[in-house]
């Protein structure tokens, strides 16, 4: 089914599941990636341009995609993306501010990854696993 909640069992280890946050509401995981936290897209910049109070829903979203992390939490952002063909620089959700640095630990990757790199190799390489 399409629904989130009928797929979920704790027993699957090993398994991913790949939801908006919308559709995590109510549900918690052990570890979650957010990915994709830039200016633009958290908050979503359409939203933004048709209701300029809608930044309180962007912002209650962002924390529900926080708070459904029990152990772990990776949030990430990009440098820069290729959008129609076009690079454009990216900025870090201005939400991330709003988070007590205390709770935080930055990492920078050592060579950011470009188009054909090897990126299973590079993702073999990260603590979590």
């Amino acid at each position: 089914t399409l629904n989130a909640r009928d797929e979920l069992d704790d027993g699957e280890a090993g398994k991913v599941n790949l939801m908006t946050i919308h559709a995590s509401k109510g549900l918690e995981f052990d570890v979650v990636f957010l990915a994709g936290v830039e200016e633009g897209i958290i908050p979503h910049a359409k939203s933004i341009e048709e209701n300029p109070k809608s930044i309180e829903e962007e912002r209650r979203l962002f924390y529900v995609a926080i708070t459904r992390a029990r152990k772990k939490l990776y949030i990430s952002s990009c440098l820069s993306r290729k959008i129609r063909l076009e690079t454009i620089a990216c900025v870090p959700s201005p939400f991330l501010e709003e988070i007590p640095k205390e709770l935080m630990e930055n990492a920078v990757a050592e060579e950011p990854l470009t188009h054909g790199d090897d990126v299973s190799g590079y993702f073999s390489k990260m603590p979590w696993k």
